[in-house]
């Protein structure tokens, strides 16, 4: 149910803003939001973690010299009694940026309603959608003032094709939004836009996301299911408020190859007016290798284009079945998220061919924040190239067990 963002990394150096350094040593500065459920830092030059003491705490401070890592655990409520571990570690040196952003889910409230047809519904961090006529949903939410995001049309052949965005809404505790109509929501039709490249390979199937963004809220809608294509609707100017934004990524993805793993690239497309329609793709990474065990994720390189940052990513979902009586079931889903986000500068400070993602031995790591072998789970390797605009990489997919199945 929740949707997340990568962590934002926020620069201090600049006009007016001192620099946090003595002699050679850095204070780096970690923000959390809310009281996260680990952070831990070591210095490249140790194989030794640090884990600082979290109660009631929402910022922390380190001191660094060298290359080192940052390491922050969030856990945030999924589905009825279960939670979403997000388990994100930082490789980084002194020049890069002093702070680090990672806010943790702080869902207190729920916003409940119903969409009378198919569509999305989206408040804060939280979205949602069905493919049905009538449908109820029940968002988490937390204190703030938030714009409703709603959009209607067909999920599963042609996609969205109408939005709707009612500002302001504030939430002070639970929230009934009643029925949404489109009608009665001033609902506008969505354009659409076509997007081409001289650089696609036969044989890449196409995909597209619309990220959009209204003022604390976000919404993410992907490519309808059965379709591959970069053609999607997209929101008017008319309904956009400035400070509004409105992301496209396009990816094009080779076919699986003989070790079951797809490479991938990205590119991705702030719409404003007169947003050009022909696009540029990164290369294709070359050849990498994945090892996994169950604990431990390793991606081995020969090369890489000159990258701004590295992510290694690995993703597991447990399925909870309820027996309701009757022969009836209910199945929900949580998530464990794994992330490693390695800068530019690390890299080279390092001279790193391989990168590894290990959690469990630093102290106070949960082993329920692992991931279970057993479950179904993927992970990918990410270049974002310093035209942050573009990506590429490289995904692979354990074989999962029937999701879906009682």
């Amino acid at each position: 149910m929740k949707v997340f963002a990568n962590a934002a990394l926020l620069t201090l150096l600049g006009s007016g803003c001192a620099d946090e350094r003595s002699d050679d040593h850095t204070i780096v500065t970690i923000e959390t939001r809310v009281p996260p459920a680990l952070v831990a830092v070591r210095l490249e030059s140790s194989a030794t973690w640090n884990s600082l003491d979290i109660t009631g705490k929402t910022t922390f401070e380190t001191t660094v010299n060298g290359p080192y890592r940052v390491a922050v655990v969030c856990n945030q409520p999924s589905s009825g009694e279960y939670f979403d571990t997000f388990a994100t570690e930082y490789a980084r040196t002194p020049v890069d940026s002093h702070v680090i952003d990672n806010p943790c889910g702080a869902d207190n409230f729920v916003a409940r309603g119903a969409m009378t047809e198919p569509g999305v519904v989206a408040l804060g961090d939280a979205s949602t959608g069905q493919v049905t006529d009538a449908w109820q949903f029940q968002l988490p939410a937390i204190a703030g003032t938030f714009d409703l995001i709603m959009m209607f049309g067909d999920l599963l052949e042609a996609g969205v094709d109408r939005i709707a965005i009612r500002r302001d809404v504030a939430v002070t505790g639970d929230l009934e939004l009643g029925a949404l109509q489109a009608e009665q929501e001033h609902a506008q039709a969505m354009p659409r836009l076509s997007f081409t490249s001289s650089s696609l390979e036969a044989g890449e199937t196409l995909s597209h996301r619309l990220m959009l963004r209204a003022r604390n809220t976000s919404v993410l809608v992907g490519s309808p299911l059965g379709n591959s294509d970069w053609q999607l609707a997209v929101a008017p100017r008319t309904i956009l408020a400035p400070g509004d934004q409105q992301v496209v990524t396009l990816t094009a993805t080779r076919p699986a190859n003989a070790a079951g793993n797809t490479y991938y690239r990205i590119t991705t497309i702030d719409v404003k007016d007169g947003t050009p329609t022909a696009v540029q793709l990164p290369e294709h990474l070359t050849p990498v290798a994945f090892d996994t065990t169950p604990d431990r994720l390793t991606a081995t390189w020969q090369s890489l284009p000159d990258p701004s940052e590295l992510w290694l990513t690995r993703r597991s979902l447990t399925k909870h079945v309820t027996d309701l009586g009757n022969g009836n079931i209910g199945v929900a889903f949580s998530e464990v998220h794994h992330r490693l986000v390695t800068s530019a500068a690390f890299l080279a400070a390092t001279g790193a061919t391989s990168a590894a993602l290990d959690l469990h031995e630093i102290p106070g790591f949960d082993p329920a924040w692992q991931h279970d072998p057993d479950n179904y789970h993927n992970y990918e390797l990410d270049l974002v190239h310093q035209n942050s605009e573009l990506r590429s990489g490289i995904a692979g997919i354990v074989a999962p067990p029937p999701l879906f199945a009682p």
